[in-house]
């Protein structure tokens, strides 16, 4: 009798962790939308600052616009174990409410970023595949822009 009842414990166990799993993901996956939102958002009490490359720019008007359509696409996907990058060739975004976003292109696929996003205590990586996402971000962080220029700062 004892067996039977450890067997049901488990199979009730394994049923709870398999519905709360993709709740968490699915949760974690609208929160940082969210997140995303405010940060762009602070963008009008604040500067967006860029670095990439060494060169750190103020991104203005509708450049945030696509940044923020290109770190929020609908088919990016959580990472757990976090790849290794080299900050040289990173671009960081720095939102005025301190949030930090790192953008690094994949070296082993040509059309793969990741996206790692720190802020208070949230810590998460994503991989977005497709849409020519690392060209659209370093054109809209570039002094000249999509939209407008940018400013670009000189310390």
């Amino acid at each position: 009798m004892k067996k039977y009842v450890i067997i049901v414990a488990a199979f009730i166990v394994l049923g709870i962790v398999a519905l709360a799993i993709p709740m968490w993901i699915r949760y974690d996956y609208i929160q940082y939308e969210k997140d995303i939102q405010a940060h762009v958002l602070s963008c009008s009490k604040g500067d967006l600052i860029t670095e990439y490359k060494g060169e750190k720019t103020k991104v203005l008007g509708q450049n945030i616009s696509k940044l923020q359509t290109i770190i929020t696409v609908s088919e990016r996907s959580l990472v757990f174990f976090r790849p290794r990058y080299d900050p040289e060739t990173a671009v960081k975004l720095v939102f005025p409410d301190e949030a930090e976003l790192v953008i690094v292109e994949d070296s082993a696929k040509t059309d793969k970023i990741y996206i790692f996003y720190h802020h208070q205590s949230a810590n998460r990586c994503y991989a977005v595949e497709g849409y020519d996402a690392f060209k659209w971000i370093t054109e809209a962080i570039s002094p000249e822009g999509i939209y407008q220029a940018n400013e670009l700062i000189t310390e």
